[in-house]
């Protein structure tokens, strides 16, 4: 008898440290997961950033071969007359886009950006994350053409002065608001192609948010946002290496 109660005592002993054996391992585990999803995030933001600069690259081996063929970049500016400030003027062309539907990029994909999310493929805007406007781009608010800065791609800024460095750095020649292509005319490879802003709350260095800059030599920089969103910053001036 005296055998039995001390193997019962045991047992309630036994079943009490397997209860806070549980609790402590449950207790490890939030803490394991507390610390693993940032981490978790932070690794799949990255891996969207290094997709993201793979169809950047994408896109400018398209764009270098349309150029060859087509003698100009594709076309996206604004119509003559049309007023950039209205955020109701829409760029005339079909941008990068065009190099997908004349078969110079394989995969509509490359003109999409993987951070952009919430947007459904029968939405417009979700094979542009490279065209379209930045409207949080920063620029001149005493300019005629500041609103120009807020579009991610543009063959040409607007910008007509011939002596100026950064007027050789736009993708094509002209002056007023429309492109007057020079078939001979090479932009200078650190001319900005465009940049994608999806990644300026998702992505962070120094705890600020990262742009992704495509120029026309091929290199692709990650850039702070504050470079495109200051005011008075003309984002498409941005250099490699700013």
């Amino acid at each position: 008898m005296k055998r039995a109660r001390m193997t019962k005592a045991r047992g309630r002993a036994g079943i009490g440290m397997t209860l806070i054996e549980l609790m402590v391992v449950i207790s490890i585990g939030v803490i394991l997961i507390a610390i693993t999803v940032p981490i978790g995030k932070s690794l799949r933001e990255g891996n969207r950033m290094m997709a993201c600069g793979a169809h950047l690259h994408a896109i400018h081996q398209a764009l270098k071969m349309y150029m060859l063929d087509e003698r100009g970049v594709p076309p996206y500016e604004l119509a003559v007359g049309d007023d950039p400030s209205n955020p109701l003027t829409e760029p005339i062309g079909p941008g990068l886009y065009v190099l997908y539907t004349m078969g110079y990029l394989g995969d509509d994909e490359n003109l999409h950006c993987p951070s952009q999310v919430g947007i459904a493929k029968t939405d417009d805007r979700y094979y542009h994350a490279y065209d379209g406007r930045d409207t949080l781009a920063g620029f001149d608010p005493g300019g005629n053409l500041s609103m120009l800065n807020q579009y991610r791609y543009l063959p040409y800024r607007g910008e007509d002065d011939p002596d100026n460095a950064d007027y050789h750095r736009q993708l094509a020649p002209g002056t007023g608001k429309v492109t007057a292509y020079d078939p001979s005319w090479r932009p200078d490879d650190s001319a900005l192609i465009c940049w994608c802003d999806q990644h300026a709350i998702s992505f962070t260095r120094g705890g600020e948010g990262q742009y992704q800059v495509l120029y026309w030599g091929g290199q692709t920089e990650v850039k702070p946002k504050s470079l495109f969103r200051e005011a008075g910053t003309d984002a498409w001036r941005v250099r490699p290496g700013d």
